[in-house]
């Protein structure tokens, strides 16, 4: 059984849970803090402390990557795009790797989270609704898809519609209506 978390430690989790687009920079400042600091408590962090900031660094960064992600939140001011999305995931992938640690279960939410957000867009582009930028270059969303075990192929068309659809027009250029 655990046993209950020192305050300070919580705070600093809290902190990193909350924080802003790069989790990782938080997670070594509250290490930092915690242990190093002049003005710190100076705490000998135990592995389990340690693990429970990083699983709040990991916490943000998979929050951050499906926000962006989230066609619902495209012209929003939270969102930031799909671009930015494939880099946050890298980064979560990296930081990750530095950790000696997978998320392959985050991988699949993360998969499943872009085929929606793909579908959406093309179906709205399709339907007349504004066009949003997609803050991607192609080949860089099917690197990505492929990352995510995402089969490419149905995509590669679905992208080429969706950049190649006029967004003042209901149809794609040479498809009657």
């Amino acid at each position: 059984m655990m046993k209950a978390r020192r305050p300070e430690v919580e705070d600093e989790w809290y902190a990193v849970r909350h924080s802003g687009e790069i989790p990782e920079i938080a997670l070594h400042s509250a290490l930092h803090y915690l242990s190093e600091a002049e003005d710190g408590p100076r705490l000998t962090l135990g592995r389990q402390e340690i693990r429970h900031l990083q699983q709040a660094a990991a916490l943000r960064f998979r929050e951050i990557v499906l926000r962006d992600m989230l066609w619902e939140n495209l012209g929003k001011p939270i969102a930031r795009g799909l671009g930015r999305s494939v880099l946050n995931f890298r980064r979560y992938e990296n930081f990750l790797a530095r950790l000696g640690l997978t998320d392959r279960r985050f991988r699949h939410q993360a998969a499943i989270t872009l085929v929606i957000f793909l579908v959406r867009e093309w179906s709205a582009r399709r339907h007349g609704a504004i066009a949003h930028d997609p803050g991607f270059v192609v080949e860089e969303l099917l690197a990505f898809a492929e990352t995510l075990a995402v089969p490419v192929a149905p995509f590669a068309l679905c992208l080429a519609e969706m950049l190649a659809l006029d967004p003042d027009k209901k149809n794609l250029p040479g498809v009657l209506p």
